[in-house]
């Protein structure tokens, strides 16, 4: 589990395989990566049986100014620019 500050900000993954930026003054909070886009299916995410599917974010770094790696037990590892909220895989686990 880790949680990366960035620009004033934090960053996390969750059990349901997403990754949040939250804003410790405003205490607001945004998914910036989900590996389901169907928000119903998110619903399911979370339990045990499903972190293959769903993914389960172990760490995350910061890489530049609006990036950062994030390594998934199950999927492998991944860029995400903070600011587009696109994520780019670097390595897949085979």
């Amino acid at each position: 589990e880790s949680i990366e500050p960035l620009n004033g900000l934090l960053y996390t993954g969750l059990k349901n395989g997403s990754i949040i930026e939250f804003d410790p003054v405003t205490k607001n909070s945004r998914i910036l990566y989900s590996s389901l886009s169907i928000d119903d299916h998110l619903l399911s995410c979370g339990k045990d049986n499903l972190e293959h599917v769903c993914g389960r974010p172990l760490g995350i770094r910061r890489f530049s100014d609006n990036e950062l790696i994030i390594v998934q037990a199950y999927h492998g590892l991944f860029k995400l620019n903070v600011k587009t909220s696109m994520f780019y895989t670097l390595s897949l686990i085979s």
